[in-house]
């Protein structure tokens, strides 16, 4: 009779056991322990669903008071890396690139030959203007800009869309700003951010190696000048001259 009893009491001691570290479902499959941790993620176990021993170990989390007991079984459990949700910045150039409105200042820097200067470190901060700013030029400036032997005008253009360092729409203030071409930038705050003639219509792009301020008017520096750089206006045709009968001067004879 004792030795009954003692048989029942392993019994329900075992399934108390088996209660701590999980059972089986009722298709057999074990179950599943959880351990939060950091309050992010999840450390999960797979128990079998027959369990010998279950012995317990003491562990400390993040989120797991020292001293709180576990089933042995979560040692094998692994907890993923968080996984980046940003991307890398691409840099100035390739932020341009994939927006659909600066071709034309994209054919002029590689013209140039500052794509490699505005894909290094920086940082820079480039006004850039859109193509509707470019066909906002005078007729002929932009093909005479990027004719080989316009190449320095063209690069002393472009520089003059940029700073030095990373410039956001906050830090400007009214007053000059230097450009890496040596002229200074006009800048006023006034109803609108503006700098020289033009109006940034979107501040603060982002980039890897800078800032992006987009313009709606390309800036020219005082120094350049256009009209030298545009083919002479065609010369009027003469108009032909027209030749009229002469008229006799001698008096009509008198008829009776």
């Amino acid at each position: 009779m004792h030795r009954h009893r003692i048989l029942i009491g392993a019994v329900a001691a075992a399934s108390v056991s088996l209660a701590a570290c999980g059972s089986s479902s009722p298709t057999g499959a074990p179950t599943t322990a959880t351990a939060s941790v950091s309050g992010t993620f999840a450390a999960q176990s797979t128990v079998p669903p027959v369990v010998t021993s279950a012995p317990s170990v003491t562990t400390v989390g993040t989120d797991l008071s020292p001293g709180t007991e576990v089933p042995a079984s979560t040692e094998a459990s692994t907890i993923a890396a968080p996984k980046a949700t940003d991307a890398p910045l691409p840099d100035i150039v390739d932020t341009a690139t994939t927006a659909a409105s600066f071709g034309t200042l994209l054919a002029a820097v590689q013209a140039a030959g500052l794509v490699e200067t505005l894909k290094s470190a920086g940082p820079f901060t480039v006004f850039a203007p859109t193509d509707e700013a470019f066909a906002k030029l005078p007729a002929g400036l932009l093909e005479a800009l990027l004719k080989p032997e316009n190449n320095e005008v063209l690069v002393k253009v472009l520089t003059y869309h940029v700073v030095s360092g990373k410039v956001l729409a906050a830090d400007l203030i009214p007053g000059k700003i230097s450009t890496v071409e040596g002229s200074a930038l006009a800048v006023s705050t006034e109803g609108q951010l503006r700098v020289d003639f033009a109006t940034v219509v979107q501040a603060d792009v982002l980039a890897a190696n800078g800032v992006i301020q987009i313009i709606d008017t390309v800036l020219l520096p005082a120094d350049v000048d256009t009209a030298s750089l545009l083919p002479p206006p065609p010369t009027p045709k003469p108009k032909p001259k027209t030749t009229h009968a002469p008229r006799s001067t001698d008096p009509e004879p008198l008829t009776t």
